[in-house]
């Protein structure tokens, strides 16, 4: 089975694919379908435009990052770790990375010496997102934390498998089984709170998506909310699977001041839709293999049992 990895820089497309033994490697792909690099062990969580990080032991019990030159696949450093995060704002050559394991560490990319560590005791934690030096970690898949510099700032706790998403302005959106919430970025207490458990797939200046799975036959939903209250703004029935939801990584950014953009939700095994910012469907693909999974950019690039297929997104 192949994962697109979670950005494709202008050069090429990272791919992981793992075996039935819980194995992973991951390769480098050109965008003229050439091979780069391939059977580099770990599965690949982030990349920038030289370095891709990777994830290597995990089923063994002993993870470690592994962070990878892109251009020839060799390997500059490593360090104990089963998550990694850079700073949700950082450029994309940025000079600190966030690890968590049995402890957060941040480490100097270039070298992976270590800048800050947070020791928490004998909980896992799990790292979600970073953002103005702030880490967001989980701990034992229950309690939400913000650390920097070494120090816990707050934290939240008795929630069930949460997943925290990168912070608006002024707060952290966290879903976990049951809800999605918006907590306080500096103190953590609770904003809003919306009955729609699932996973956030985007924010930006006004709104968030989240989808909600079916149960007993009933249809999923992919929502908008307003990140100021959570009201819904709109929201859809995409059928009885459980929806991925990606957005149209060309169009939002940095130059994005309005809510023009799209939506691309895999309904169900072979069947991915293309949905305007006011919800309504504009286009639907139909594969003839299982998508495993697929990535917005210049094209839809789609990852099947037979291989990367780049389609036309517009």
């Amino acid at each position: 089975m192949s994962r697109i990895a979670p950005r494709a820089v202008t050069d090429a497309v990272y791919v992981t694919k793992s075996s039935d033994d819980a194995s992973s490697w991951t390769s480098a792909v050109e965008f003229n379908g050439t091979e780069r690099w391939s059977g580099i062990d770990g599965s690949l969580t982030y990349i920038t435009d030289n370095t891709a990080y990777l994830i290597e032991g995990y089923s063994r019990g002993d993870p470690i990052v592994r962070a990878i030159d892109t251009s020839d696949g060799s390997e500059i450093w490593n360090a104990p770790g089963s998550s990694i995060e850079p700073e949700t704002a950082a450029t994309n050559t940025p000079d600190t990375v966030y690890v968590a394991g049995d402890q957060l560490v941040a480490l100097d990319t270039a070298e992976g010496s270590v800048r800050w560590r947070y020791e928490h005791g004998d909980a896992e934690s799990d790292i979600h997102v970073v953002s103005n030096g702030t880490a967001y970690v989980t701990l034992d898949r229950e309690v939400v934390v913000a650390a920097s510099g070494g120090e816990e700032l707050w934290r939240v706790e008795s929630l069930s498998w949460p997943n925290i998403h990168a912070p608006t302005d002024s707060a952290v959106l966290v879903t976990d089984q049951n809800h999605t919430r918006a907590l306080d970025a500096v103190t953590g207490e609770q904003q809003w709170v919306q009955p729609l458990g699932g996973v956030q797939v985007f924010n930006n200046s006004d709104r968030v998506y989240v989808s909600k799975n079916g149960t007993f036959g009933n249809q999923s939903t992919v929502s908008a909310l307003a990140v100021d209250d959570g009201s819904e703004i709109w929201s859809i029935e995409v059928g009885t699977e459980v929806p991925r939801v990606k957005v149209d990584l060309d169009i939002i950014g940095e130059e994005n001041t309005t809510n023009e953009h799209s939506i691309f939700i895999q309904v169900d095994e072979r069947k991915l839709k293309k949905v305007d910012s006011d919800g309504d469907v504009v286009q639907t693909w139909v594969s003839e293999e299982e998508i495993y999974d697929f990535l917005v950019d210049d094209f839809l690039i789609v990852s099947t049992d037979s291989g990367i297929h780049a389609l036309d997104s517009y």
